[in-house]
């Protein structure tokens, strides 16, 4: 029992380390991603995609695919908060702006504490609550 409790205190840390207050979505995306990936959990991509839009409160149709179209920026481009750099990309101006955005202290508590029920292998469907089955909510 001590040992059990010692994994969810370092899980905790762990995740307080890895997705740090202030951090913004893109380097919540990348860090947390990579996080699953070095834990083997399956399809690292799709849970971090699908937990951070739920903890951002982003639609179910189009939450994921913004997220998506994050993890595809440069990370010069996700990080420069220059204004050039924004009117450059201007057609990608939202994804942008969302990848800039800094979690709030409840957003990142909330996506730690779903990310820490996915870390140890529960399913994504049963931790978000909802799921598509063949194009239906």
């Amino acid at each position: 029992p001590n040992s059990n409790m010692n994994e969810v205190i370092n899980t905790k840390e762990l995740l307080s380390q890895k997705i740090p207050p202030g951090a913004t979505v893109y380097e919540t995306l990348q860090s947390s991603l990579q996080l699953l990936e070095d834990h083997s959990v399956p399809e690292a991509d799709e849970s971090v995609l699908h937990l951070l839009s739920h903890s951002l409160n982003l639609s179910w149709e189009n939450g994921h695919r913004q997220l998506r179209e994050i993890l595809a920026l440069p990370p010069s481009t996700a990080s420069s908060q220059e204004e050039d750099s924004i009117k450059s990309q201007n057609q990608n101006r939202p994804i942008i702006e969302l990848a800039q955005h800094t979690l709030t202290s409840e957003q990142s508590i909330h996506f730690q504490s779903l990310l820490e029920r996915r870390l140890q292998f529960e399913p994504l469907q049963y931790i978000v609550g909802q799921w598509d089955f063949h194009y239906l909510t």
